[in-house]
């Protein structure tokens, strides 16, 4: 019979005795406690998988055992240590300390062995728990050290007979839930060392632009097309945030309507989940990722580079076609949030429809006068092309476009290794029709 006022009190008094480091007898009272609420070793190791939410007893059990299993990493117990961490996951797979915890005995255990398998869970279980707790700098700072030991006992990517330098093709199952309708295409030179992720418009889907990104053929690009996570109604394709209102009328912004704002950040916030994907599990720096968005996808591309990314760091650039930042913000209508420090390093390139009947030409003149106001000597161009609302179809704009790109995609010289400097030697565009790009040879 579960008795949970008795297990909540020798859990109390387990911690107090891990505290004094009296780590033995503190082993004891979490042993009590366990048994208490019907725990036997190794008892859900098998559910691991189990998608249902745990009960309060199973969450409960996950903390003590997580608990236990820092007593015994103290103990240098290790193989101890992660039987007990891997019986917490399987009660509740939320458990950061449980993944991290394990984490860090199989870093032990690597040590001892020199074994990169091992190493290799670490890295893994180090990535879990950051997941769960993205804001833990004790986390983080043990999994970069976690990835410089990979980096020496067994490189992150090699460079065969035929220069092939690929970073791992993203599993869908490591991204936000709303985020996995995607396509990813490697480099066509086999050279994976930028990486530009492509938001579509209003409406549409990933599969558009994933041909694009085929046509551009980026130098050592990789490109990433994502779909909106949200559904419109009536099978009007997909959106980055809300624009109808119940009425499946055009949101008006106002002051008073929070909604499309919200809607915003929502997603904003899941992008940032998959940036840091991208960078902690696949390696990709953020100074080497770009962003391209059209329409609704510009504005979360801009959104996304100045409020998205954690501090330090900083993307590479921003492209945004027929777009700009949300008008409720560009109007000092709503109160934004401070841009991070670093953003000013990254550079933008806007291009407007001189014959745009969507989209009013203040919105992109604003926000790049938001841009200059807000980031102290950013790099920003904006140009205006003879055009309605609709992407690029002109061999002009798309000059501008892969010219921006020749400047800022890091490029690696392959005599020397990585380059910390942007500028390549990229093909021009010949011409451009039916979305077709055509380089010169």
């Amino acid at each position: 019979m579960v008795d949970i006022t008795s297990a909540e009190v020798l859990k109390a008094e387990g911690n107090a005795l891990f505290r004094d480091k009296h780590y033995d007898a503190a082993i004891e009272k979490y042993n009590q406690c366990l048994t208490a609420l019907g725990h036997f070793a190794g008892s859900c190791a098998a559910q691991q998988e189990v998608a249902d939410p745990p009960s309060e007893v199973s969450v409960l059990m996950a903390t003590v055992l997580a608990n236990k299993a820092a007593c015994l990493l103290s103990l240098k117990r290790y193989d101890e240590c992660i039987e007990t961490c891997t019986d917490a996951i399987g009660n509740d797979r939320s458990n950061a300390k449980a993944f991290f915890r394990r984490g860090m005995a199989l870093l032990e255990v690597s040590a001892s062995q020199r074994d990169t398998e091992p190493l290799e869970k670490a890295v893994s279980d180090l990535f879990a728990a950051l997941k769960l707790c993205p804001g833990d700098s004790t986390i983080r700072t043990e999994l970069e050290k976690a990835h410089k030991l990979m980096g020496k006992r067994k490189p992150l990517t090699s460079i065969s007979k035929k220069q092939d330098i690929r970073k791992a093709v993203p599993d869908a199952s490591d991204f936000p839930t709303s985020l996995r309708d995607f396509n990813y295409r490697r480099s066509p030179d086999g050279i994976d060392e930028n990486l530009v992720i492509f938001f579509h418009g209003l409406g549409d889907s990933h599969q558009p632009f994933d041909k694009l990104a085929g046509s551009m053929r980026l130098p050592q690009t990789a490109c990433l097309s994502l779909s909106g996570p949200l559904l419109m109604p009536l099978d009007l394709g997909r959106c980055w945030f809300r624009t109808l209102n119940e009425q499946l009328e055009h949101i008006v912004p106002s002051a008073s309507d929070r909604s499309r704002v919200d809607s915003l950040r929502e997603t904003r916030s899941h992008l940032s989940q998959l940036l840091l994907t991208l960078h902690e599990k696949y390696g990709w720096a953020f100074r080497k990722i770009f962003l391209f968005g059209f329409s609704q996808g510009a504005t979360v591309a801009l959104d996304l580079a100045l409020h998205g990314v954690p501090e330090p760091h900083y993307l590479g650039g921003v492209v945004a076609i027929s777009g700009g930042l949300l008008e409720e913000i560009l109007f000092e209508m709503l109160q934004d949030e401070p841009i991070g420090k670093g953003v000013n390093r990254t550079s933008f390139v806007l291009t407007y429809g001189s014959m745009d009947d969507l989209l009013i030409r203040a919105v992109p003149e604003k926000t790049v006068e938001y841009l200059r106001s807000n980031l102290a000597d950013v790099d920003v161009t904006f140009k205006t092309f003879p055009k309605r609302h609709e992407m690029i179809n002109n061999e002009a704009e798309m000059r501008e476009v892969m010219s921006f790109f020749a400047s800022k995609l890091f490029m690696r010289n392959l005599s020397k290794q990585a380059s910390d400097q942007p500028g390549s030697n990229m093909a021009e565009v010949e011409s451009i029709r039916d979305g077709v790009i055509t380089l010169k040879s």
